[in-house]
C-alpha cells in the first residue's frame, strides 16, 4: 500500500468513520423525537376526548340537580 492509499485510510478511520457514527445517533434521535411527537398528539386527542366527556358529565350533573 503506497503512502497516499495510508493516508486515505488513516482519514477515513479518523474523520469519516466518527461522523458517520455521530450522524447515526443523530437521525436515531430524530426518529425518536418523531416517535415521542406521534405519542404526545395521541395522548392529547385522549385528553381532550376525557375533556369532552367530563364537560358532559358536568353538564347532566347539573341539570339533573336544576330539575
Amino acid at each position: 500500500m503506497d503512502q497516499a492509499g495510508m493516508l486515505a485510510g488513516c482519514v477515513q478511520e479518523q474523520m469519516l468513520e466518527p461522523l458517520n457514527a455521530k450522524r447515526a445517533q443523530q437521525q436515531e434521535i430524530q426518529t425518536l423525537l418523531q416517535q415521542d411527537q406521534v405519542q404526545i398528539e395521541a395522548r392529547r386527542a385522549e385528553l381532550a376526548a376525557g375533556r369532552q366527556a367530563l364537560a358532559e358529565v358536568q353538564d347532566l350533573t347539573q341539570t339533573a340537580l336544576n330539575a
